[in-house]
């Protein structure tokens, strides 16, 4: 039951606009949009004892050919937001007892938007969800247009990334579509003979 669980959960969550994320598990930056068209850039530090000492640090600049209006945020005096006409430069602090934070910008007349962030110093492509968990930029400073992380809410979740790369990669490569049909069918195999065990574990 658990796969099966798992694997709805990816195909509900892939059509939302929001990442999904237990604030204080896990190191991560957050960049969505609402339905109204306001943006919504966050981040979350790992809620431990790890880098209690130092925290972590999200910095970066946001920039477009139209107006920026920061019309919430959730920081503290240790945090710096300077915010021009098309421009928002940001520093955020994070430790274990401020773990999530972040900024809800809107931005009126405008093609684009372009984000250059940083976390503690370095760009982590590895810890951005754009629009949702299963999205994620190709290069370090990229831009978006008016309004598509609403559309990609419309995309099957099939042609979002990383689920459209992999299925490119079944699709040219016949080794490696056996290979991965071949584990598939492994990992049921195991599900199965396991769930044999636990159900005669308990008739006993």
């Amino acid at each position: 039951m658990l796969p099966v669980f798992f694997l709805l959960t990816v195909l509900l969550l892939s059509g939302c606009a929001k990442p999904f994320i237990v604030p204080g598990a896990q190191n991560k930056i957050l960049i969505w949009q609402e339905d109204t068209g306001l943006y919504r850039v966050y981040f979350s530090a790992k809620n431990s004892a790890a880098r209690a000492s130092q925290g972590h640090v999200a910095a970066g600049m946001l920039s477009s050919d139209g107006g920026f209006e920061v019309k919430g945020f959730n920081t503290d005096k240790k945090d710096s937001i300077i915010a021009g006409e098309g421009i928002i430069d940001f520093q955020i602090q994070l430790d274990t007892e401020n773990y999530y934070k972040g900024l809800d910008i809107k931005v009126s007349d405008y093609s684009f938007v372009e984000f250059d962030i940083k976390y503690d110093g370095n760009y982590r492509r590895d810890l951005l969800s754009l629009g949702n968990n299963l999205n994620y930029p190709e290069q370090d400073v990229f831009r978006v247009g008016k309004d598509y992380l609403l559309e990609m809410q419309e995309v099957p979740f099939y042609q979002k990334r990383p689920v459209s790369s992999l299925v490119s990669g079944l699709s040219d490569d016949r080794v490696f579509l056996f290979f991965y049909l071949l584990l598939m069918l492994g990992l049921i195999a195991g599900i199965i003979v396991f769930s044999i065990l636990i159900d005669r574990s308990k008739k006993k």
